[in-house]
């Protein structure tokens, strides 16, 4: 083991920034992204209760799976 102290990574170099702007992220772009990756977890879980309804009201449409 090194008797030398532990350094720290310098984050400041792996922090995303716009290319444009030289701007790192900020909340209101990391709540944009978080919400948008909700969205299609909570269209699946709104939406499974009323697959059986769905596939009655098509049940009569060709090409419809059975």
């Amino acid at each position: 083991m090194s008797s030398s102290p532990a350094t720290e990574p310098d984050l400041d170099s792996q922090v995303a920034t716009d290319p444009r702007t030289g701007r790192p992220a900020g909340a209101l772009q990391g709540g944009i992204l978080l919400a948008c990756a909700c969205m299609a977890v909570l269209a699946a879980v709104l939406m499974s209760p009323n697959l059986p309804r769905i596939q009655q009201a098509f049940a009569d449409t060709p090409g419809c799976p059975r």
